[in-house]
């Protein structure tokens, strides 16, 4: 019947008007935008971070907050006569968006939805005046895992599910029952935008413990520079755990008035980079400290419900946590399987290795394999010593132990001729029993839901390109052989249901983390452009190679080490001889090494030191065993150990390679970097610049090739692609590289540049000036006061010492290559003495972190190599200490994040304006259940 309207912003224009453009936009896609109401509006942003509750979106108050600007305001108009007596009005939405939207009237109260038939709400009486006012809001965005179940799907499948765009029609029942449409408007849910890291930088948020000191006043000093202010993560808010960019990922969302901020909270249940048994995080931060006033917090991921079916018939819905619980009591026991095989080749280098790659039959054969392990420490018992024999004693005690913790736990349930019929757990609070495909199935879809693949250092995003006026999305990702994918379909979904921004796929899944801020930056390029800053092991080794040959160069002839080929656990280690010194790199530094014993029903965290320095420190220990050199390796078990982290140019360059003599740099660089830089090249069509990075080794090259994913690698220099963007000032980790002489660091590194390509602009950029500017002659070396490591006979004598870092002889003999031909007495003296404050009467360092001051004329190769491509950019750069991320298999960008200013930039269109994109090719149709 005429005279009865639906009105809203259809038009778009920040106010409802009833103006004609705003009546006829109402037929028109994408009608009024309603931004997720997933934020706290009478809550500001806290000026510093403290233990707090939790606040509630407004979306979940039981009444609608009329100061709420995320409330879409609604008006139905009803003219005299328009509606009969004993008629009513009400409101249907069609699809799933019913369950996602709510109605309120004038005093915030909730519209009620209809019994049995949901997407029908039924409205008030209509005031005397005509005029019914009510509000719209939406709670949460599209791809949301609200109202879906996960599944057991390991790949992204495209659906037509619509969660942005929806109908409200407004229809009347006159007094017959008989149903009339009266009018209907379009509205659309407005997606997120990932916005880039050129956007404002308003704050950099980052935990301040003992551990990570010198990162935290380095990047301190940093914030000061660029003008932005530092807000500490105390750590026991964070609960110790200092990964914050992992945690979260920001994003803004555009409101016919203004912008909001979105928190992203990815579903991160890891503590530090560890994946060990672990009940606490920064989880809680992001929780409490977040939402507040035009500012959202996206939560769904945390509270998805995977469906599973059971032998018997059953359903079993187990929710994301539950999930992950069960998945790691699953690891328990391929981690136990390790254990024997590591107890067997203690034994018997002969051993041969249990195969983990199911877990059912791996647990199927535990009690086998322990009846066999046996056998072999029986044997060995009845052939060695007393106390030998004891300490094997010991580990057939441990190895039953851990066994029979494991067994107890799952059960193989068998019908009568002995065949599987399924593996009986406890699962989310019920003992259940599920087929042994499915067990296999569940246990892989939990390890993809809780990869470090989904977590925030593996999404970035772009400025504006042609053909993605919001930019473009990079995440890293790989599609497996078996169809299944690295990064979980749900978060894809995410993304991909927001349609306005492309996604760029990189594959990452060769890197041990997988994450894609380790293999390149986006940073700004003058006042508007942008570059990309790709990690680059070609230009690294090229570095070395040329830094080593200049050395060799420079010798006097018949120097030994004009034709040393390998290590040498008896000559000298130091390249500081001739008229070309090079130093090591990474003096003063430590790897860890972590291999606790683990305690019942717990995954240990274990964490071991690079390959290539284990490939080195059992080189300077072959042979005879001699080695006057402080570098080794204690392998198993035992207490916590640091090894010294420093290696010549020459070691690098031997020790990287693989058992077949291959350069795993080499490997890489060609590979999979080279493949992105082109990607990215074609997707983004702006300057990719290298920058050196140095990959861990692998063993065996071919097999990397065939199968990377099953023994990835990670950065064995500190990342600097993993750098964090502030404004026009680059932070990037400190690469503690080799150093040189002026004149030698110079043609080093033009010569190395010219090996990869970078054009003669930025060769020309090394220069004394630009040496002069950043005062490269001069560094400053954040050094750990450490023991040494010990090595043990089995009866608990020091068989040998490693590195330790204690006290003033220690650091003459870390920083000696610093200074060429000088004796100890010298170096004391450029050495020591000006920095003679950080030790104390006895000569010992008097913290567990120093800021070492090295004045050695020298330069950074790294360094200058760096800053010659941040001099062309016209950025202004600070060389962050990161090494606390470093050994644990991150960086800078890793241990910090950002909250950004959404900014509206000129010339572009709306958010709404923008055509949508679909993410990858075609679309499956299907039924979602609901929950």
């Amino acid at each position: 019947m005429p005279g009865i309207e639906l009105h809203a912003d259809f038009d778009r224009d920040g106010g409802l008007t009833g103006n004609p453009r705003e009546r006829t936009a109402r037929q028109n896609w994408p009608g009024a935008i309603v931004v997720p109401n997933l934020d706290r509006d009478q809550r500001r942003l806290p000026a510093a971070v403290s233990s707090s509750s939790i606040p509630r979106a407004d979306y979940s108050l039981a009444t609608a907050n009329s100061g709420d600007d995320e409330l879409v305001p609604l008006q139905i108009k009803v003219i005299a006569g328009a509606l009969g007596p004993n008629e009513s009005l009400h409101i249907r939405c069609p699809g799933v968006m019913h369950t996602r939207i709510r109605l309120s009237d004038s005093t915030g109260q909730i519209i009620p939805q209809r019994l049995g038939e949901p997407e029908v709400f039924e409205l008030p009486p209509i005031p005397p005046n005509g005029r019914l006012n009510l509000t719209l809001q939406v709670r949460t965005i599209a791809g949301a895992s609200f109202g879906r179940l996960s599944n057991l799907e390991l790949a992204y499948r495209a659906d037509a599910r619509e969660e942005t765009r929806f109908e409200l029609i407004l229809f009347r029942v006159d007094n017959l029952g008989r149903v009339h449409e009266e009018d209907r408007g379009r509205f659309s849910v407005a997606p997120f935008i990932l916005d880039d890291r050129q956007a404002p930088a308003v704050r950099l948020y980052m935990v301040n413990t003992d551990a990570n000191h010198p990162s935290f006043v380095d990047v301190q000093n940093a914030t000061r520079a660029a003008a932005v202010p530092m807000v500490q993560v105390p750590p026991e808010i964070s609960n110790g755990d200092t990964w914050l960019q992992d945690q979260y990922q920001h994003s803004f969302l555009q409101g016919p008035n203004h912008f909001r901020q979105l928190i992203l909270h990815l579903p991160r249940l890891r503590h530090e980079n560890t994946n060990a048994t672990v009940t606490d995080n920064l989880e809680d931060f992001v929780n409490s400290h977040f939402r507040s006033r035009n500012i959202g917090l996206y939560n769904d991921l945390w509270d998805r419900i995977i469906v599973v079916n059971t032998t018997n018939g059953n359903v079993l819905r187990i929710d994301f946590r539950a999930v992950t619980d069960w998945a790691k009591r699953v690891l328990r026991i391929l981690d136990v399987a390790e254990r024997l095989n590591h107890f067997g080749k203690l034994i018997d280098t002969t051993w041969q290795e249990i195969n983990v790659m199911f877990w059912v039959d791996t647990l199927n054969r535990l009690r086998s394999e322990l009846a066999r392990l046996n056998q072999t420490l029986d044997h060995a018992i009845d052939e060695a010593r007393p106390e030998r024999a004891e300490l094997i004693r010991g580990l057939k005690k441990a190895a039953e132990s851990l066994v029979d913790e494991v067994t107890t736990e799952f059960t193989v349930v068998r019908g009568g001729s002995g065949r599987d019929l399924g593996l009986r757990s406890e699962i989310a609070g019920q003992t259940a029993t599920i087929n042994r495909d499915t067990a296999e199935r569940l246990f892989d879809r939990a390890n993809q839901m809780n990869s470090s693949a989904n977590y925030g250092g593996n999404v970035e995003s772009t400025p504006p390109v042609p053909g993605a006026p919001l930019g473009k999305i990079i995440i890293g990702n790989f599609i497996f052989g078996d169809g299944s994918e690295f990064v979980d379909p749900d978060l894809l979904r995410v993304l991909a249901k927001q349609k306005k921004q492309p996604i760029v796929e990189i594959n990452t899944a060769w890197l041990r983390v997988g994450h894609i801020d380790e293999m390149m930056a986006v940073v700004p390029h003058g006042r508007s452009d942008f570059s990309v800053l790709h990690a680059s092991s070609r230009a690294a080794m090229a570095l070395l190679q040329r830094a080593e040959t200049r050395y060799r160069a420079g010798l006097p002839a018949n120097h030994p080490d004009t034709f040393r080929n390998r290590p040498s656990g008896v000559l000298s280690r130091l390249m500081n001889e001739g008229s070309s010194p090079v130093t090591r790199l990474f003096r003063g530094k430590a790897w860890l090494h972590n291999h606790p014993p683990a305690q019942r029903g717990q995954i240990p965290e274990s964490h071991e030191p690079p390959a290539t320095y284990i490939k080195l420190a059992e080189e300077l220990s072959a042979g005879n065993g001699f080695n006057i050199h402080r570098i080794g390796y204690v392998p198993g078990e035992g207490p916590p150990r640091r090894y010294p982290a420093d290696i010549t140019p020459f070691e690098i360059i031997w020790a990287e390679r693989d058992a077949r003599n291959n350069s795993t740099n080499d490997f890489i660089d060609s590979e999979f970097l080279q493949p992105s830089r082109v990607h990215l090249q074609r997707e983004l069509g702006v300057p990719i610049y290298p920058i050196p990075v140095l990959w861990d080794r692998v063993d065996d090259i071919n097999r990397f090739q065939e199968a990377f994913w099953q023994q990835p690698t990670t950065a064995y220099s500190p990342d600097i692609a993993n750098m964090q963007v502030l404004n026009n000032h680059l932070l990037i980790p400190k690469p503690y590289g080799p150093r040189m002489r002026p004149r030698d660091a110079m043609a080093v590194v033009q010569a190395a540049m010219q090996d990869v390509g970078v054009p003669g602009t930025i060769r020309a950029q090394v220069g004394h000036r630009l040496i002069r500017q950043h005062r490269m002659t001069r560094a400053h070396y954040w050094i750990e006061k450490v023991s040494p490591a010990y090595l043990f006979s089995p009866i608990g004598s020091i068989r040998a010492s490693y590195g330790g870092l204690m006290d003033q002889q220690d650091v003459i003999d870390a920083f000696k290559d610093s200074f060429p031909g000088a004796s100890d007495r010298e170096i004391q003296r450029r050495l020591i003495i000006p920095n003679r404050r950080h030790f104390n009467a006895r000569g010992i360092l008097r913290r567990d972190h120093t800021r070492l001051l090295v004045n050695d004329g020298m330069i950074d190769l790294f360094e200058l190599f760096t800053a010659a491509i941040a001099a062309h950019l016209g950025v202004t750069i600070h060389f962050v200490d990161s090494w606390y991320y470093h050994i644990r298999e991150g960086q800078i960008h890793c241990g910090t994040n950002v909250l950004r200013r959404p900014r509206r930039r000129a010339g572009l269109p709306n958010v709404w304006d923008i055509p949508d994109v679909e993410f990858r090719g075609q679309i499956l149709i299907f039924e979602d259940d609901e929950v």
